[in-house]
């Protein structure tokens, strides 16, 4: 149903007035049309938008489970890698007291060697 602008402005195109007046009334209507065409722009832009924000939304989402996964294996391996280290260092640290005991026993002067208790078996050498 055409607005009582639309109406006025068609009475006043068919009837015979001032030609300025017309030309204006045309531009008015060339004007709405294109109001209108804009409105529907606007909206078709508005509708994608929130669709591209909904895919938007969705990616990010699975990114972030992603993520979530990732950060917790890259946890596990490296809480894995600080017990590998962990142990390593007591192994270098045991082999260490044990090479540093083999070599005082070979330090020692002959007369003080023979009072020790002999070593545990795999470190004599």
């Amino acid at each position: 149903m055409p607005s009582e602008d639309h109406k006025e402005a068609s009475q006043v195109s068919t009837s015979a007035v001032d030609p300025a007046f017309q030309l204006e009334a045309e531009r008015l209507q060339e004007l709405r049309e294109s109001k209108d065409e804009l409105l529907q722009k606007v909206q078709v832009l508005k509708k994608e938008l929130q669709d591209w924000r909904t895919r938007l939304t969705g990616q990010v989402k699975g990114y972030d489970a992603e993520m979530g996964e990732l950060r917790k294996t890259l946890n596990a391996e490296v809480e894995g890698l600080r017990q590998e280290f962990q142990d390593l260092r007591n192994t270098l640290r045991e082999q260490l007291e044990a090479t540093a005991a083999v070599a005082n026993v070979h330090c020692q002067p002959q007369s003080q060697q023979q009072g020790k208790p002999a070593l545990p078996a795999g470190m004599a050498s």
